[in-house]
């Protein structure tokens, strides 16, 4: 129940009726998961996170798979303000070095926006303000005997909603699942279906923006549920912010 709240309180706010902008908190900054506070762990986490804010500030996913961005990457640490580590095992006995070593940590990292938006200048782009419409998602996920829409309530579907609040931090985006209230007539929708081919063992989805400025269609092959909304919340970001 704990984690299904946690969930609740990410991205699956009951609708009131207003689709205003919501102010995306931490635009500039990230976490990743690494081992110990030593490098080369560290260098890792750096790059990690600082894709995922060049991404997140842009609304701009093609970026993933820019080289031009991997220069970038490699001076990771001169964007870097601060950061800070958490043991994600804290409060169990260390038994010995080796054990600190190996002891998993959060490492969240806050870029300097002004050098941000200068690298993304680097790169032809312009951030996207941090004031950005809430999606409605509307998300069917289909295996072979079971079918369901994703809810806020209830545990039907947690995996898929814990995968699609990962994806919406990632890429700055507040998302809402329906629960009593539909969405607004203003308020962008994104509707996806999530097919799992059994021959393939893989996501077939289907995706569809509707209720914005720019209508858009797509769909995409994936391995796991994680990067399919990954892909759905982050072309719907991009096309959102015009990118599309």
């Amino acid at each position: 129940m704990r984690k299904l709240l946690s969930i609740a309180a990410m991205v699956t706010t009951l609708l009131t009726g207003s689709a205003q902008a919501i102010e995306i908190e931490n635009l500039y900054g990230g976490q990743a998961i690494v081992t110990g506070i030593f490098e080369p762990e560290r260098t890792r986490g750096l790059r990690q996170v600082l894709l995922d804010v060049l991404v997140k500030v842009s609304a701009e996913p093609k970026l993933v798979d820019d080289p031009r961005v991997q220069p970038l990457l490699d001076r990771a640490r001169d964007f870097v303000a601060s950061y800070e580590y958490e043991d994600r095992m804290k409060g169990t006995p260390v038994r010995d070095e080796q054990g600190t070593r190996d002891r998993p940590h959060d490492l969240r990292i806050k870029f300097d926006p002004a050098k941000i938006d200068a690298a993304l200048a680097e790169l032809g782009l312009k951030p996207w303000g941090s004031d950005r419409p809430p999606l409605f998602a509307l998300v069917t996920v289909e295996y072979p005997a079971n079918k369901y829409v994703l809810s806020s309530e209830g545990e039907l579907g947690l995996g898929q909603k814990q995968a699609l609040a990962a994806a919406a931090v990632r890429r700055g985006m507040s998302v809402n699942l329906p629960k009593n209230a539909p969405a607004t007539a203003s308020q962008p929708i994104l509707q996806g279906t999530l097919r799992w081919q059994t021959d393939g063992a893989f996501w077939r989805t289907e995706w569809k923006l509707i209720g914005a400025t720019k209508k858009r269609s797509w769909s995409m092959d994936s391995p796991s549920f994680d990067e399919a909304f990954r892909n759905g919340v982050g072309e719907a970001a991009a096309t959102l912010a015009g990118r599309r």
